[in-house]
C-alpha cells in the first residue's frame, strides 16, 4: 500500500511578480506655498528699492499666502503637508510686510 513515487521533479512554488506600490499623495499646494514665498523673500532682497521687484514681491507673497491656505486645506484629507503650508503661509505673510514696508519707505 505504498503510494507510487512521482515521475517528475517537483517545482517551486510561482510566485506573483511583485507590484510596484503606489506613491503616497503629495500636497502639492503646500510644497509651491513654500517656494512661492522663499521666492517672494528672494525678489524683496535682491533689489530693495526697485519698484518692479516690490511688485513682484507682493505677487509672490500673495500666491504664496494662497496656495498655502489650500494645501492647510487639502492636508485635512491627504494627511501631507500641513506644516510646509503653514510655513509659507508664515513666509509669505513675512514677505508681505516686508514688501509693503518697503513701499512706504
Amino acid at each position: 500500500m505504498s503510494t507510487p513515487p512521482s515521475t517528475s521533479p517537483s517545482a517551486p512554488p510561482s510566485t506573483p511578480p511583485a507590484e510596484p506600490k503606489p506613491k503616497a499623495p503629495r500636497n502639492k499646494y503646500a510644497q509651491s506655498s513654500l517656494v512661492f514665498g522663499v521666492a517672494a523673500m528672494l525678489a524683496l532682497q535682491i533689489s530693495q528699492r526697485a519698484v518692479l521687484a516690490l511688485v513682484v514681491g507682493l505677487i509672490l507673497s500673495l500666491i504664496g499666502i494662497g496656495t498655502g491656505w489650500l494645501g492647510y486645506q487639502a492636508s485635512r484629507e491627504l494627511m501631507r503637508g500641513r506644516n510646509w503650508a503653514i510655513a509659507g503661509m508664515i513666509i509669505g505673510g513675512i514677505a508681505l510686510l516686508v514688501s509693503i514696508a518697503q513701499f512706504f519707505r
